[in-house]
Protein backbone atom coordinates (compact mmCIF):
# COMPACT_ATOMS: atom_id res chain seq x y z
CA UNK A 1 0.00 0.00 0.00
CA UNK A 2 2.98 2.36 0.36
CA UNK A 3 3.08 2.93 -3.41
CA UNK A 4 -0.37 4.61 -3.27
CA UNK A 5 0.80 7.30 -0.85
CA UNK A 6 1.87 10.80 -1.82
CA UNK A 7 3.36 13.61 0.24
CA UNK A 8 1.80 17.06 0.50
CA UNK A 9 3.80 20.27 0.21
CA UNK A 10 3.99 21.66 3.71
CA UNK A 11 4.17 25.01 5.40
CA UNK A 12 7.77 26.09 5.77
CA UNK A 13 9.10 24.30 2.66
CA UNK A 14 10.92 26.02 -0.22
CA UNK A 15 9.35 25.25 -3.59
CA UNK A 16 8.81 26.75 -7.04
CA UNK A 17 6.02 26.67 -9.60
CA UNK A 18 7.10 26.41 -13.23
CA UNK A 19 4.99 28.10 -15.93
CA UNK A 20 5.03 27.47 -19.67
CA UNK A 21 3.41 30.12 -21.88
CA UNK A 22 1.22 28.53 -24.55
CA UNK A 23 -0.04 30.61 -27.48
CA UNK A 24 -3.73 31.46 -27.69
CA UNK A 25 -5.63 29.43 -30.26
CA UNK A 26 -3.58 26.25 -29.93
CA UNK A 27 -5.83 23.20 -30.14
CA UNK A 28 -4.50 21.33 -27.10
CA UNK A 29 -4.74 17.54 -27.14
CA UNK A 30 -6.25 15.52 -24.30
CA UNK A 31 -2.91 13.75 -23.82
CA UNK A 32 0.05 16.12 -23.77
CA UNK A 33 3.24 15.14 -25.60
CA UNK A 34 6.42 14.51 -23.61
CA UNK A 35 7.93 17.63 -25.18
CA UNK A 36 5.90 20.74 -26.04
CA UNK A 37 6.45 21.76 -29.69
CA UNK A 38 8.14 25.14 -30.17
CA UNK A 39 5.24 26.40 -32.31
CA UNK A 40 2.94 26.11 -29.27
CA UNK A 41 5.07 28.43 -27.15
CA UNK A 42 4.26 32.10 -26.59
CA UNK A 43 6.86 34.86 -26.12
CA UNK A 44 6.49 36.74 -22.82
CA UNK A 45 9.55 38.96 -23.24
CA UNK A 46 7.25 41.98 -23.82
CA UNK A 47 5.69 41.62 -20.35
CA UNK A 48 6.67 42.58 -16.81
CA UNK A 49 5.76 39.79 -14.39
CA UNK A 50 4.65 39.95 -10.77
CA UNK A 51 3.24 37.34 -8.41
CA UNK A 52 1.48 37.03 -5.04
CA UNK A 53 0.30 34.13 -2.87
CA UNK A 54 -2.53 33.62 -0.41
CA UNK A 55 -4.43 30.63 0.89
CA UNK A 56 -8.02 29.76 0.08
CA UNK A 57 -8.96 29.99 3.77
CA UNK A 58 -7.70 33.58 3.94
CA UNK A 59 -9.43 34.63 0.74
CA UNK A 60 -7.50 37.32 -1.03
CA UNK A 61 -5.26 38.31 1.89
CA UNK A 62 -1.79 38.34 0.34
CA UNK A 63 0.87 36.66 2.48
CA UNK A 64 3.81 37.16 0.09
CA UNK A 65 4.49 38.80 -3.26
CA UNK A 66 7.15 40.11 -5.63
CA UNK A 67 6.29 43.69 -4.60
CA UNK A 68 9.26 45.62 -3.15
CA UNK A 69 7.58 46.04 0.25
CA UNK A 70 7.38 42.26 0.77
CA UNK A 71 10.23 40.96 -1.37
CA UNK A 72 9.63 37.31 -0.48
CA UNK A 73 8.76 35.90 -3.91
CA UNK A 74 11.05 35.98 -6.92
CA UNK A 75 10.37 35.23 -10.55
CA UNK A 76 13.13 33.59 -12.55
CA UNK A 77 12.84 33.80 -16.33
CA UNK A 78 14.15 30.62 -17.90
CA UNK A 79 13.56 31.78 -21.48
CA UNK A 80 10.92 33.81 -23.37
CA UNK A 81 8.24 31.14 -22.77
CA UNK A 82 9.15 29.70 -19.37
CA UNK A 83 9.45 31.18 -15.91
CA UNK A 84 9.46 29.93 -12.35
CA UNK A 85 7.98 31.59 -9.27
CA UNK A 86 10.26 30.75 -6.36
CA UNK A 87 8.52 30.57 -2.99
CA UNK A 88 10.83 30.40 0.03
CA UNK A 89 9.91 28.74 3.30
CA UNK A 90 9.77 32.15 4.98
CA UNK A 91 6.84 33.12 2.72
CA UNK A 92 4.70 30.21 3.92
CA UNK A 93 5.63 29.96 7.61
CA UNK A 94 2.66 31.96 8.86
CA UNK A 95 0.07 30.63 6.43
CA UNK A 96 -3.12 29.12 7.71
CA UNK A 97 -4.20 25.75 6.43
CA UNK A 98 -5.83 25.77 3.04
CA UNK A 99 -5.00 25.72 -0.61
CA UNK A 100 -2.22 27.96 -1.91
CA UNK A 101 -3.52 30.46 -4.45
CA UNK A 102 -0.74 31.81 -6.67
CA UNK A 103 -1.70 34.80 -8.82
CA UNK A 104 0.63 35.89 -11.61
CA UNK A 105 0.15 39.26 -13.29
CA UNK A 106 1.55 40.08 -16.73
CA UNK A 107 1.71 43.77 -17.65
CA UNK A 108 2.45 44.53 -21.31
CA UNK A 109 5.46 46.88 -21.36
CA UNK A 110 4.17 49.07 -24.22
CA UNK A 111 0.39 49.17 -23.73
CA UNK A 112 0.10 48.64 -19.96
CA UNK A 113 -2.60 45.98 -20.52
CA UNK A 114 -2.73 43.53 -17.60
CA UNK A 115 -3.47 39.81 -17.78
CA UNK A 116 -3.85 37.73 -14.64
CA UNK A 117 -3.52 34.01 -14.19
CA UNK A 118 -4.37 32.07 -11.06
CA UNK A 119 -3.30 28.61 -9.98
CA UNK A 120 -4.49 26.68 -6.97
CA UNK A 121 -2.03 24.11 -5.75
CA UNK A 122 -1.67 21.41 -3.13
CA UNK A 123 -3.30 22.08 0.28
CA UNK A 124 -0.95 23.34 2.99
CA UNK A 125 -1.52 21.95 6.43
CA UNK A 126 1.42 19.92 7.74
CA UNK A 127 3.55 16.99 6.63
CA UNK A 128 1.25 14.10 5.95
CA UNK A 129 0.71 11.06 3.78
CA UNK A 130 -2.10 11.24 1.27
CA UNK A 131 -3.77 7.94 0.39
CA UNK A 132 -5.71 7.49 -2.81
Amino acid sequence: MMKDRKRAIIIGTDFAVLYTAIRDGIDLPEVWPDEIPDEWLDDLSGYELSAKISTAVRGRAVVASTAPETGQLTIRRIDASHFAVNIPASATEGMQEGEIVLTVELRHKETGVIMKGERRTIPLVKVRDIRK
